[in-house]
Formats: C-alpha cells, structure tokens, sequence
C-alpha cells in the first residue's frame, strides 16, 4: 500500500505506485509520500486488510483504507484511488478481569477498535483470570495453575481463515484439522490442533461465530479454547466438552450482530 510522510523522500516513489502514494498522502492532509510494500491478503476492492486483519498500523495510528478503481488504470495500486482513509481510535491497555461475571458491551467494543459486538459469559468455579479488551481480542483468560485452561475470543471475519485470526503463540507450527461443530444453537466451522509437551500439552478448538446470515466479510469473532490432554486424538470435542470449560462456554452471549 501507499503511506505517507510529512517530509518528503527522493527516490522512493516509482512511476506505478506514485499516484497511489500521493493520493494516499492528500487524503491524510499531508505533504509527500513514499512507497511502502506491505503484505496484504484480502482482495475486497473496499478494504485493504493486512494479513487477515484490518485495520492498518501506521506511525502509531491505525487505518481503515477504502479504494475505488482510477479510470483507466492498470495493475496493483497505480489502477486504484483513494476513497476514504479513516482513522480509528487508539487502542487502550488491555483491562483486568477480576470479577467471574464478565460483560463487554458493543459500545465498549468499538471504543476499543473492534467489531461493535456485545459478550458476557459467566467463569464461576472455573477459576479462571485474565484481562478484556486488548488489541484485536476481547477476552484473554487463562484457569489457575495445574494445567493449561485458556479462554480466548478475538476479532474475525465470517470467511476468515483460522491461521490468520488464531493467536499465533496458541498455534505455533501445529496442522489444523477442520471440522464443524455445533455451538450456541448453530452449526460453525471449527478447526482443532495439539501442541505442547507433557504436563503442558494442550489440546485445542477454535470456532468462527458469526450471524446466521453473515456474508463472507461481515464481522464475526474467533473463539478459542484449550484445554490440557495427553491424548493423541485432534478434535475440537476434547476442548469444547472439557468439564472446567464447558459451562463457560455454556453461559455465553453475543448481543450487536
């Protein structure tokens, strides 16, 4: 994509992309701009999404960029212009959740730069403990010692893929196996994975949920759950039907979509 500076930087605009940049670079009223490359991986002409994710990270900013085609234009960046830059709000610290009863209103959410989607689930007797509202999460909780117990819902997309909204540090270089699962009164799609050694050996789950009649890249969250196992089978079932999880799982709403 294009990114902008404030000063201006010779030689690193080339004849394909330089429109592109100082279109970019107008739109954030701004003076110059430079070509940057940077992976993207969704193709929806309306968004530009960075490895699964939207929006972009730029100079401590966050950025949603929508495109429209340029007339005549050719390939890659050179054939777009720009339509739209819109900056989000910062992301706060993530909270500490201290209290088993835990809600995150839509409002809340979106403040936080997310997909404006309500959660509550209940953790009693679970012992479990984490924080709220961190950057591209909602929840982060993990049980007490004695064994893996985690907890995670994150921001997706309805047509997401699992390597890309699954935290990176709970799949590590583990093959996912998908399957579908039946979760609060819906069929998902789901994907299972074990990894870990001994008394950390974890065997997980991770399920889209999203509208009944959500579109490829309407808004959806990921939820992960991982549970310890010493068993050699991959199915999300060992994680969903684990009994300090179950209920937690049990007791959750989603209000907003």
């Amino acid at each position: 994509m294009a990114s902008a500076d404030s000063t201006s930087q010779p030689g690193c605009l080339d004849s394909s992309n330089s429109a592109a940049a100082s279109d970019f670079a107008k739109a954030l009223g701004l003076q110059a701009a430079a070509y940057e490359e940077v992976p993207i991986t969704d193709r929806n002409r309306n968004r530009l999404a960075n490895a699964g994710e939207t929006p972009f990270e730029w100079q401590g900013l966050q950025l949603e960029v929508e495109l429209q085609p340029r007339e005549g234009g050719g390939l890659g960046l050179s054939g777009w212009q720009v339509d739209e830059v819109l900056v989000l709000p910062g992301i706060p610290e993530p909270q500490p959740v201290d209290i088993t009863n835990i809600s995150i209103t839509p409002d809340e959410a979106a403040a936080a730069g997310l997909p404006k989607i309500g959660i509550s689930l209940d953790t009693t007797g679970s012992g479990m403990s984490g924080t709220k509202l961190g950057p591209g999460e909602y929840l982060h909780l993990s049980g007490p010692p004695g064994g893996p117990l985690i907890l995670r819902i994150g921001r997706a997309r309805a047509s997401s893929l699992f390597t890309n909204v699954v935290a990176a540090d709970h799949l590590g270089d583990a093959k996912l196996v998908e399957e579908q699962v039946e979760l609060l009164g819906a069929p998902r799609r789901a994907a299972a994975w074990v990894n870990g050694e001994s008394l950390a050996r974890t065997s997980w789950c991770a399920v889209i949920l999203a509208a009944a009649d959500a579109k490829q890249e309407d808004p959806a969250l990921v939820l992960e759950v991982g549970v310890g196992n010493s068993g050699d089978a991959v199915a999300c079932k060992t994680a969903l039907e684990d009994p300090n999880i179950k209920p937690v799982i049990a007791s959750l709403k989603l209000t907003g979509f």
